[in-house]
């Protein structure tokens, strides 16, 4: 599972990733830990290729970029690759699901 950017992106250090930007979570783990009663945050690394031939082919990423976000408890029972995809989805809001 992962996302096509349909926009043009600007990294880290200042390179541009083209449309079709191929971006992925699968590839790094997750971590889940509790911070307070019901309370939990999740962090995660999303890796950005040129495209999903380039994931494919196992060229370099453009980026690894992480994200710490707050889960309530409520939604432990989700998966949380889902979570995490939907949350780089409010960020990067123009993608497709491959």
């Amino acid at each position: 599972m992962g996302l096509r950017n349909n926009d043009t992106m600007e990294t880290r250090s200042e390179l541009i990733a083209p449309v079709r930007a191929y971006m992925s979570i699968g590839t790094n783990s997750l971590e889940l830990d509790k911070v307070s009663s019901g309370n939990y945050t999740l962090s995660f690394t999303n890796t950005v290729w040129k495209d999903q031939a380039a994931r494919e082919a196992d060229i370099r990423a453009f980026e690894r970029k992480s994200y710490s976000i707050p889960v309530a408890e409520r939604g432990l029972g989700a998966s949380m690759y889902t979570t995490a995809y939907n949350y780089l989805k409010t960020i990067y809001t123009n993608t497709t699901d491959v």
